[in-house]
């Protein structure tokens, strides 16, 4: 479709060069211009890149160093890249990797935390961090009285899943 449909090709031809732009060769110079003002002037304010550049240097703002000795070094542009990239689109698991920057809780102070926990699970229910679930069977099924081809794909609703009567009795109601 994306080849083929007009409207679409256009979109996507402007979306594929934007990224080639910022991918390919714009965010790097943006490092390196970067590193170069941080080299010829005093840090006056500590945004993102300037921490990611500065980080384990002498101009590293940061005085308690809690990781291996051979962690800390300086980022090199190639792992400032990956962590701006992460950063823009989302990262990875970006909730739990939120939790885990933001409130440094351990795992067994989690576990002691239990209305804490129900709190987490409500909140999920009611805005699940994902649309929907896919599957696909490897063999033939029969599922919800159809009989399914192997290698049929399946997308289950996440909301409607977690708000199903069967498992919730009022799914509209925020009661942790």
């Amino acid at each position: 479709m994306r080849h083929y449909s007009p409207f679409v090709r256009g979109k996507v031809k402007k979306f594929l060069k934007n990224k080639d732009y910022l991918f390919g060769s714009r965010l790097y110079a943006i490092i390196k211009e970067r590193r170069i003002e941080i080299e010829n002037t005093p840090l006056e304010h500590h945004d993102m890149l300037t921490s990611f550049i500065t980080a384990s240097t002498l101009r590293d703002i940061n005085d308690v160093k809690s990781a291996d000795a051979d962690l800390l070094r300086p980022m090199t542009d190639k792992e400032i890249f990956g962590n701006i990239l992460d950063a823009i689109s989302a990262g990875t698991d970006s909730t739990s990797n939120l939790f885990c920057f933001i409130i440094p809780i351990t795992y067994k102070d989690l576990c002691e935390l239990e209305y804490c926990e129900a709190v987490i699970k409500e909140v999920y229910c009611h805005s699940p961090t994902a649309f929907f679930l896919d599957r696909m069977n490897v063999q033939s099924d029969n599922v919800g009285g159809y009989n399914w081809p192997e290698g049929t794909q399946f997308q289950m609703l996440i909301s409607a899943l977690l708000k199903h009567k069967d498992y919730c009795n009022e799914p509209e109601k925020f009661d942790p």
